[in-house]
C-alpha cells in the first residue's frame, strides 16, 4: 500500500534572500520529554529560487499507530549554510504547531529568520 502524501507550505517573513538553502520539515513525537523528539516523517529539499516567501513541501503522513495518544507537532527549518548547522539569517519554526493525524488542506508552518547566534 502505497504511502499517503501531506502537503504543506513554509511561510517566511519577508522575501527569502537566500540563493540557495537546504530545507527540512519533521514530524515529531513532542510527548516524549527525555530525549530528542523521534523524528515519524521527514522531507529534505534544496531550494534554488530568491525572493520566494512561500516554500511548498510534500511528505509521507506517519502511520496512525505512531500518532494515536502523543502529541505530535510539526517543525520546519531553511538553512543557507552547507554544513547544516543554524546560523544567522537562517529560518526556523519558533512556535509549536500540532500535527493532526488527518490534517484538512495544507499544513502551513511560519518560519522566523534568526537574527543572531549566541556563543556559549
Amino acid at each position: 500500500m502505497e504511502s499517503q502524501k501531506v502537503r504543506g507550505i513554509i511561510h517566511l517573513p519577508e522575501p527569502c534572500g537566500l540563493e540557495r538553502a537546504n530545507v527540512a520539515v519533521q514530524v515529531i513525537d513532542a510527548s516524549v520529554m527525555d530525549v530528542s523528539a523521534p523524528v515519524l516523517a521527514e522531507t529534505r529539499f534544496a531550494l534554488h529560487a530568491r525572493g520566494e516567501r512561500t516554500i511548498p513541501f510534500t511528505l509521507n503522513r506517519p502511520p496512525r499507530r505512531d500518532l494515536d495518544g502523543r502529541d505530535i507537532r510539526v517543525v520546519a527549518e531553511v538553512l543557507a549554510s552547507p554544513g547544516g548547522g543554524v546560523a544567522t539569517g537562517d529560518y526556523l519554526t519558533m512556535e509549536s504547531i500540532r500535527f493532526d493525524s488527518q490534517p484538512e488542506g495544507m499544513l502551513e508552518i511560519p518560519v522566523k529568520k534568526v537574527k543572531a547566534i549566541q556563543e556559549t
